[in-house]
């Protein structure tokens, strides 16, 4: 599953044209999460009124719909956030030039609401995996292409040189994480986000220290604030969506 970002008026049009987008139409309707550009009252207010695109979603299979603004806010000040999410669709409130510089940037998937380019999905959608947090064994396909993806997006955007080779070190560090019972305890709707990050960032900080003494370049890499920050971020994000909010 993906989580697809955009306006309500994009996701109705969508629905509506059905035979216009059928690729993004099929996504939405059984490979996605909805995460609109309004907030909770407004969600309730809008399904309340029974609107069309939530009982088609709902009549569809579709994975629902969920309101979340923080998102449309932090890429609104800055376009760097649309790396906060990796495994997304973003369909943006911005012209269709700069949905293609953001997408060629970024490494990531950004159309144009006002201009729907499906051709891009048609060829390069693939639904990203995340890593399985069953503390053991070797890694799955899905899961090197993960770790692949956080190489790739941490070596484009800071002119970082990680390799092949050091998809070990990370996996290593997985293992230790997912194998943390007391960190995976943390990961419940009873606590915060915040509370639960804050926890995540402690261990990922602890598990790096363990490469001063055998990998200290790789160590010095992801420590550099701006590396490390997105890097927990990335992970974060993708373990809490699967822990917490139960995407697959």
């Amino acid at each position: 599953m993906i989580r697809v970002f955009t306006e309500k008026d994009f996701l109705e049009n969508i629905l509506f044209e059905a035979e216009i987008y059928p690729t993004i139409y099929n996504i939405i309707q059984h490979h996605a999460y909805i995460c609109l550009n309004i907030t909770d009252d407004e969600l309730v207010e809008e399904e309340e009124k029974q609107e069309f695109i939530f009982e088609l979603l709902h009549s569809k299979g579709g994975k629902g719909v969920t309101a979340y603004q923080t998102p449309f806010t932090n890429i609104n000040t800055d376009y760097f956030h649309l790396l906060d999410e990796l495994r997304a669709l973003y369909i943006l409130d911005i012209d269709k030039l700069l949905a293609n510089q953001l997408s060629e940037e970024y490494g990531i998937i950004v159309l144009s609401g006002h201009d729907l380019d499906e051709s891009v999905l048609q060829f390069h959608y693939e639904p990203m995996q995340g890593m399985t947090p069953d503390g053991g064994g070797k890694p799955t396909e899905e899961e090197l292409e993960w770790l692949t993806k956080i190489i790739k997006v941490l070596n484009e955007t800071f002119g970082l040189d990680l390799t092949e080779d050091d998809k070990v070190e990370f996996e290593r560090m997985k293992d230790n994480i997912y194998s943390n019972e007391e960190l995976m305890s943390f990961f419940n709707n009873r606590n915060s986000k915040d509370n639960i990050q804050d926890k995540f960032n402690e261990e990922i900080d602890s598990e790096l220290l363990n490469f001063i003494n055998t990998k200290l370049e790789f160590y010095n890499k992801l420590s550099e604030d701006k590396v490390n920050d997105m890097f927990k971020r990335i992970w974060f994000n993708d373990l809490y969506d699967k822990r917490v909010r139960g995407v697959k």
